[in-house]
């Protein structure tokens, strides 16, 4: 026959059984909240590596194009103002529509940007903005000088008056001969910005 044990803790060693489980309850709780909180920051940091890795690739693809864009569309109308005539000048004209469809994405998404660079890092790019603006500001008052002569692109333009006035500021009062070199010169700076953007890519840091 087998007899039945019956233990009889006293009320202190159940007191003591019971903080010991509370304890146990306790200790686990703060490792699943440290866990969630890890998965958290975890997936906060993809998140945002994520998004600043969107962003600064596309102001890479708007910068680095831009001084190429910038410098043949005022070669375009240097060439014009001195009466050239283009076989096929709609590709200028597509330029010149990308450049100025870029430009509001340029300063939008160089805002955004902000947020993933350095102070310094931001305002390198800024500068660089800046330093290019002119040239765009030219450009657009060229262009609709040169839209306003008749048969533009033809060797029956040369002689109306909307043709002298493009081809005299854009040769004379704007010397865009001095421009274009100006501008030329300072394309290799696009790649001290384009090294920045790619080691912010690369970065593990969060600002």
């Amino acid at each position: 026959m087998i007899g039945i044990v019956t233990v009889v803790f006293s009320s202190s060693v159940i007191s003591t059984l019971l903080t010991l489980a509370g304890g146990y309850f306790i200790v686990n709780k703060k490792a699943a909240d440290y866990t969630n909180e890890l998965a958290k920051k975890k997936k906060i940091a993809e998140i945002y590596y994520e998004e600043r890795a969107k962003v600064l690739q596309e102001l890479y693809v708007l910068l680095v194009n831009r001084p190429s864009d910038i410098v043949n569309l005022l070669e375009f109308l240097k060439d014009s103002a001195m009466k050239g005539v283009h076989s096929n000048p709609q590709v200028y004209y597509d330029l010149y529509k990308d450049l100025i469809v870029n430009e509001d994405k340029f300063r939008k998404t160089l805002l955004k940007s902000s947020l993933y660079l350095k102070d310094e890092d931001y305002m390198t790019i800024k500068d660089s903005r800046t330093f290019w603006g002119p040239s765009v500001s030219l450009i657009v008052d060229l262009f609709s000088l040169y839209k306003k002569v008749p048969n533009v692109n033809t060797d029956t333009s040369f002689h109306t008056a909307e043709f002298q006035e493009f081809s005299s500021k854009a040769l004379k009062v704007y010397e865009i001969d001095k421009v274009i070199e100006k501008y030329k010169k300072a394309t290799v700076d696009i790649e001290e910005i384009a090294d920045i953007i790619k080691k912010t890519i690369a970065s593990n840091e969060i600002l």
